[in-house]
Order: structure tokens, then sequence, then C-alpha cells
């Protein structure tokens, strides 16, 4: 169980990556923003966060501003491996539920490719390992 303070520092990232990808990879990668980021930042942050006392142009809380972490190379890293990882885990989703199964995923993927091609271009190295393990799993799942 979380402290009041915890809880306030774990929003406040959670916030703080959400902004970090609107602006860096397109509003539409916010949607896939999940809790396990925010896990992995909390791990990378710096000891002194940077924390505000609200969000700016927060659709999902527009009357009532969030605590939220400024930028930083961390929020910027988790952002882009977010996105990236994403973007991955739904056109496995397209390769594992066949043609009209996966357009749901197809679609998904197609509107956050623009984000995930810009994460790419930033770290290259983390997709290239993304793309060799997923070869391997699907290796794995043809073996069953």
């Amino acid at each position: 169980m979380l402290s009041p303070e915890e809880r306030e520092a774990y929003q406040a990232v959670y916030c703080g990556i959400c902004h970090t990808m609107g602006k860096r990879f397109g509003q539409f990668s916010r949607l896939f923003l999940n809790y396990d980021f925010a896990f992995l930042a909390m791990l990378l942050a710096p000891e002194e966060m940077h924390c505000s006392n609200g969000c700016k142009g927060c659709f999902l809380h527009p009357v009532r501003g969030r605590p939220s972490c400024g930028g930083g190379p961390w929020l910027d890293l988790v952002a882009g491996e977010s996105v990236i990882l994403t973007y991955w885990k739904l056109r496995d989703s397209v390769a594992d539920e066949g043609f009209f199964k996966g357009m749901a995923a197809r679609f998904l993927s197609l509107c956050l490719r623009p984000g995930y091609q810009k994460a790419r271009r930033q770290y290259p190295d983390f997709d290239r390992e993304v793309i060799g393990l997923l070869g391997e799993l699907d290796a794995l799942e043809r073996e069953k």
C-alpha cells in the first residue's frame, strides 16, 4: 500500500509520461500508456524529481489538474520504449489473430505508426532488440 506522498509521486510520473508521449510521439500514443511504464519510470527517475502542481492541457482531467513530473531523459526513454513495445504488440496481434480478428490491431497499429517511427529513430537499438526477441518468440510459438 502506497502512502499519500508515494501515490502522488506515482501519479505525477504517470502524468509526466503521458504528456511526454503526446509531445514527442503524437496524441494518439497517449491512449496506450499503462501503469507498468509508470513503475519503470519510477525506477529510472532521479532522486530529486521535478513535479509541478498540475497537468497542463490534460484532456482526461480538464478541470482539475493533476501533479505532473517535468520532462527529462528518463521520461523520454520510458515514453519511447512504451510506443515501440505497444506498436510491436499490436503487430504481433495482427500476425497471431488472422485477417478478420486482427482488423482492430491492424487499424490501431496504423494509427500509431507515425509515433512509432519517431520512437524508432530515437531508440533504434531498443527497436532492433524488440524485433529480434519477437522473432525468437514467433519461432518458439511455431515449434509449440
